[in-house]
């Protein structure tokens, strides 16, 4: 296959956009390097315990798309709802541990300063990683900032970065995929950073914002 160079000489990645159900676009296939965001209940238009079986049944499936040296981040905040706050992490976590997964990155993405409220969600992100043969890798910052986000929602570009940097450091080779894409954070900034991007999102606005940014 031909490479495409931009004007300057450098190999211009790609990137490919599905508008589909990302379970269904899932079932049989694999991949070394999954980022993403599982989406909230107001957005896949489900009862709060309807969602969290909905949580747990796409983790399942996600892990179905692993190999046992994959590995797949996560980008989640957490929501106070009905006087409690519904903990992403440990609900998806609890997923991959019982599956023979072991958390190999924890970080606290700040969304905004500290002191800062937010009378309905955390001003932080968790962003955690699972994989069954990759390992830990050197010390680095526990507390970043999350940097651009192009929508309210979005991953920080920063977040991103520091996934792909993780990637790196374990010389990890393959597509980047994001199958709950939005907007398309993670597809841009996986280009940006030398890695071809797949990306799925089930709304047609949103895959053509992605092909777009």
């Amino acid at each position: 296959m031909k490479v495409q160079k931009d004007l300057f000489g450098n190999e211009i990645k790609k990137r490919d956009v599905y508008c589909a159900d990302s379970n269904d676009w899932l079932n049989g296939k694999k991949f070394k390097i999954i980022i993403t965001s599982l989406p909230d209940m107001e957005e896949v238009g489900l009862s709060y315990l309807e969602w969290r079986e909905w949580i747990i049944k796409t983790s399942k499936n996600l892990i179905d798309s692993l190999y046992n040296d994959s590995i797949i981040f996560f980008y989640q905040t957490d929501r106070k709802y009905d006087g409690q706050i519904i903990d992403k992490k440990t609900l998806i976590s609890s997923v991959f541990l019982e599956n023979g997964f072991n958390n190999i990155l924890s970080k606290i993405i700040l969304k905004r300063e500290p002191n800062k409220i937010d009378l309905f969600r955390p001003t932080y992100t968790n962003l955690f990683a699972f994989s069954k043969n990759i390992k830990s890798g050197k010390a680095t910052a526990d507390v970043i900032h999350s940097g651009k986000m192009i929508y309210k929602n979005a991953m920080g570009f920063n977040a991103v970065e520091c996934c792909i940097n993780f990637i790196k450091s374990k010389k990890i080779e393959g597509n980047i995929l994001d199958p709950f894409c939005g907007q398309g954070s993670v597809l841009k900034i996986s280009n940006d950073l030398g890695f071809n991007s797949i990306g799925v999102d089930i709304l047609e606005e949103q895959c053509k914002k992605a092909k777009e940014l």
